[in-house]
Order: structure tokens, then C-alpha cells, then sequence
């Protein structure tokens, strides 16, 4: 404790200060009065919460991201996301009417062939069962490649109808590039494997069928020349991701996309089409229109990027009074371009009146010295005064 006059330490118990002498205030005593009383400590006030990041000016009114979000609304790219969808759900409708209808036909058979066989039918049916159950399970794993393509086109959908503006996100662009290495690397070793499989059935085959060596070879070349067309679709598809984006990142336009690309799904989505019209079961004739009809219009959506990024780059886009209205939005009026701000003009300075007149210090020869001269007021005009009456002279006596 410490003296109230002196500020001097002293222990408990001490009557009087050793340094000034006096009174100390003794413990317990009434009117005694603490020497310090804590302060009650007040509760943490909550952080504000930190404003939304201001919209970068380079998206903000640019016409490659009003030009984006416009493609990516159009009824090109949702008519592809819808009929790439339709397909998947109709694809797993037919890994399990497909499972049941082999089922039902081989217990069809096995029911007869139960009178013959006694209690192996029952054993042959269980083991049928948990087969066509591994069946249904291995197709739908083979399908989880094309489920990820199309989360990730509704991904991109669903960020380029943000209506909050600014960046947009690549998340579902991600992840059909991820998509598209795996399944480029994983075509890659399945064709290294058959090319070797053909090569091990040509040297067992060598000497006895010629004919089988001959078909051993066939195969092998058509098969190299899809391999190498398939992975020339797997790098420039990977480019073309690519390059959309860079421009969503950037905001700057790029034709970057090669024209195989958008030829060859149009091919494939012809020939998956008519593929399906000349094949059996309705679940199988939609499922193909619907994965055709895909890649078809997918395709048709990057050759017309394409035009409108190289006619933004070449600066002939045109300037639209009204924009064409994306699904599910309103119809607004088209972005201004985007114009950097101008420097503002710097305020003038006020600059105080200059001195009038300069004249020779007398003590300093040669040495001008400054004096201000103040306006000199002017001289009011004199009063009018009116004429004295003249005395008249005096008369002489």
C-alpha cells in the first residue's frame, strides 16, 4: 500500500508515513477508504461487419462479361444443359429396367429348367440376382464422369445469373477440365491395353490363322487412328476450357477455341443420334436424341463464343440500344463500354495580389525591396459652398 500524501510505500499495520509523517489509514477502520477500486471492465463491442468488396472496374460495365453472361444464358446453352441431363436420368432408368428385364428373363428360364435341376434353380437364382446388383452398380460408377460434366454446367449456369455482377466464378469450369484429364488419361490406358492384347493374340495365332493375324492387325490400326483422334478431342476440348477461363478471370476476349472441337461433337452427336433411331426400347431411342442433342447444341455455343469474342477483339461487335434478355431475366438496357476514369483538374491555388510598386533601400545600393502599396483612397468631393455677399464699399464723407 501506498501513502495518500507522499505516494511512500508502507507495509500493513504502520500508523504513521516514515517520510511524511502522516496519519495512515488503518485497515478496518470506519471511514477508512480503499485505495484504489477496480474499474469494471466492459464487454468487447462486436466488430462491424466488413462491406462487400467493391466490383472490380475491369467487369464492372465490360462487354466480354456482359457478352459471357448473355451466351451463357441463352436458350443454346440451356436447352444443352437440359438435354444433357435428361440423358443421365434416362440412362439410370435403363441400368435398371434393363437389370430387371435380364432377371425376370433368366428366372423365366430357370423356372423351367428347375424341374430337371431340383434345388440348383433356387442357388442359380440368388447367384443371378447378385450379379445383375454388381451390374447396376458398375454402370452407375462408369456414369459418374458424365454426372460431374453436368453439375459443372449448371455451376457455370447458376454463376453467370448472379445478379450481384463483379467477377464470376470458375468453379464449374474446374471441374469439367478435371473431368476431361481423367478421362483422357483413362482412354489412354485402356488403349494401351487392347493394343497390347491384340499384339499377344497375334503371336499365339502366328503360326496357325492367318486370317487371325490379319484381323489382330486391322484392329490395331483402327484403333490408334481413333486413339489419336479421341485424345486430339480430349487436348483441344481441355484448351478451350481454358480459355474461357481466362477470359472470365481476366475479363479481356479471347477466340482461342479450335474449330475441331465444335466439328467433332457435332459429328459424334449426329452419328449417337442416328444411332439411336435405328435401335430398340424408347428408353434407348431418348437417351440417345437427348446425348446427341447435347453435343449438338453445346457445339453450336462454342462456335458462336467464338464469332463474338474475335468481333469483340477486332472491335466490330455491335453496340445494341437494348441487350437480348437471358432466361428468367428481365430485358435491360446494354451495358455502357467501359470507360477508365479521367484525372480530376487539380483546384487553383489562390495566389495573393502583387506588390505595385518597388523603389531602392536607402542603405542597400542595388537591392530592390518589395513594399506593398495599399489603395489609396480617393478624395471625397468638396462640399458645395454657396457665394458670400460682397460688403459694399463705404461712402465717402
Amino acid at each position: 500500500m501506498f501513502c495518500q500524501n507522499c505516494g511512500q510505500e508502507y507495509q500493513e499495520g504502520t500508523r504513521f508515513c516514515t517520510r511524511c509523517g502522516k496519519p495512515l489509514p488503518v485497515a478496518g477502520a470506519a471511514g477508512a477508504q480503499p485505495q484504489s477500486t477496480p474499474q469494471p471492465q466492459s464487454a468487447p463491442q462486436p466488430q462491424a461487419a466488413r462491406p462487400a468488396p467493391p466490383v472490380m472496374p475491369k467487369f464492372q460495365g465490360n462487354p466480354t462479361v456482359g457478352e459471357l453472361r448473355r451466351m451463357a444464358t441463352s436458350w443454346v446453352f440451356l436447352a444443352g444443359a437440359l438435354a444433357g441431363t435428361l440423358a443421365l436420368v434416362l440412362q439410370v432408368m435403363n441400368i435398371f429396367s434393363t437389370g430387371n428385364s435380364l432377371t425376370s428373363l433368366i428366372n423365366t428360364m430357370i423356372s423351367y429348367m428347375g424341374y430337371g435341376y431340383g434345388s440348383y434353380s433356387s442357388a442359380l437364382t440368388s447367384t443371378i440376382n447378385s450379379m445383375m446388383g454388381a451390374y447396376r452398380g458398375i454402370m452407375l460408377v462408369l456414369m459418374l464422369p458424365s454426372i460431374l460434366v453436368m453439375v459443372g454446367v449448371w455451376i457455370t449456369f447458376a454463376t453467370v445469373t448472379n445478379k450481384n455482377g463483379g467477377r464470376m466464378s470458375t468453379a464449374g469450369l474446374t471441374i469439367i477440365k478435371v473431368i476431361q484429364i481423367i478421362q483422357m488419361v483413362g482412354f489412354c490406358i485402356f488403349t494401351a491395353v487392347m493394343e497390347l492384347f491384340l499384339i499377344y493374340i497375334m503371336q499365339q495365332f502366328s503360326d496357325w490363322y492367318d486370317d487371325i493375324v490379319t484381323a489382330c492387325v486391322v484392329g490395331m490400326v483402327v484403333m490408334a487412328i481413333y486413339a489419336v483422334l479421341a485424345i486430339l478431342l480430349y487436348v483441344k476440348t481441355i484448351g478451350a476450357i481454358d480459355t474461357i477461363k481466362r477470359t472470365v478471370a481476366t475479363g479481356a476476349p479471347s477466340d482461342k477455341i479450335s474449330g475441331y472441337v465444335p466439328v467433332m461433337y457435332i459429328i459424334l452427336g449426329a452419328v449417337t443420334v442416328l444411332s439411336a433411331l435405328f435401335g430398340g426400347g424408347a428408353i434407348n431411342v431418348l437417351t440417345g436424341v437427348c446425348n446427341g442433342g447435347c453435343s449438338i447444341l453445346l457445339s453450336a455455343f462454342l462456335m458462336s463464343y467464338k464469332k463474338q469474342m474475335r468481333m469483340l477483339m477486332n472491335g466490330t461487335y455491335p453496340q445494341q440500344p437494348v441487350a437480348a434478355p437471358g432466361y428468367g431475366q428481365p430485358q435491360q438496357p446494354a451495358a455502357p463500354i467501359y470507360t477508365p476514369p479521367q484525372p480530376q483538374q487539380a483546384a487553383p491555388v489562390y495566389t495573393a495580389p502583387q506588390p505595385q510598386s518597388a523603389h531602392v533601400s536607402p542603405g542597400n545600393t542595388g537591392e530592390l525591396t518589395t513594399v506593398y502599396t495599399a489603395p489609396q483612397p480617393q478624395q471625397a468631393a468638396p462640399a458645395y459652398t454657396a457665394p458670400q455677399p460682397q460688403q459694399a464699399a463705404p461712402v465717402y464723407t
